[in-house]
């Protein structure tokens, strides 16, 4: 079997109705997209999963916390 990478445009009507047909077909898999490390900070900013220090040492204080 042979394994073929193609890049559809999910955006677009016909990109979309391509997409579910392989799908239902059983014919594709689909991959997640794993964030890289500039991603994951962004969203954590977003979602205000961060904290302040005053300086090297207070930092220091609050990750051994």
């Amino acid at each position: 079997m042979a394994t073929y990478t193609i890049f559809i445009n999910e955006r677009t009507r016909e990109g979309k109705s391509l997409l579910e047909y392989l799908k239902n077909l059983g014919l594709i898999k689909t991959t997640e997209n794993k964030m890289n490390a500039v991603q994951k900070s962004l969203k954590e900013a977003a979602e205000g999963q961060v904290f302040k220090a005053k300086n090297v040492d207070d930092l220091f204080i609050q990750l051994d916390k």
